[in-house]
């Protein structure tokens, strides 16, 4: 199921602050629309109502896609955020918040997501390169069934 959520937002231009709804997450099988806007980095851009200048709402997002058995949770962060991360140390990152988000889960669904391949992405390059290389291997695994 796809789900909005509120929150206060601080416009970065003019610093007018400002309530905003947001896709907290996205389930592509239900909301089939969705899916170019979360792979373009668009989804949860707002204009600001006193500027109008854009606004990215960087909460994370968790992408949900049905047929092709897809968890992903985007960690939405800035180039600036990745560069303080040390290369060496990207990958424990990333792990570490994919045990973090995994944990989460309810009980009463993990065995729902059993099959599913579950990740954590950073940003819209590594979001589009998973996507791409998780359809992949489900219409693979569809194919060889």
């Amino acid at each position: 199921m796809s789900r909005i959520e509120s929150i206060k937002v601080k416009c970065p231009e003019c610093g007018k602050k400002f309530k905003s709804d947001f896709w907290a997450s996205v389930n592509i099988g239900i909301n089939p629309e969705l899916k170019e806007r979360v792979l373009s980095g668009k989804i949860n851009t707002k204009t600001c109502p006193k500027c109008s200048s854009f606004v990215k709402i960087e909460h994370p997002i968790l992408y949900h896609d049905m047929d092709n058995k897809i968890w992903l949770w985007i960690h939405w962060l800035t180039k600036e955020d990745m560069s303080k991360i040390p290369e060496e140390d990207k990958e424990n990152v990333r792990k570490i918040m994919k045990a973090k988000y995994e944990s989460e889960i309810d009980n009463r669904i993990s065995y729902i997501l059993e099959d599913y391949k579950k990740d954590v992405v950073f940003n819209k390059d590594d979001l589009n390169k998973k996507i791409k290389e998780l359809e992949h291997q489900s219409m693979v695994l569809k194919v060889c069934k």
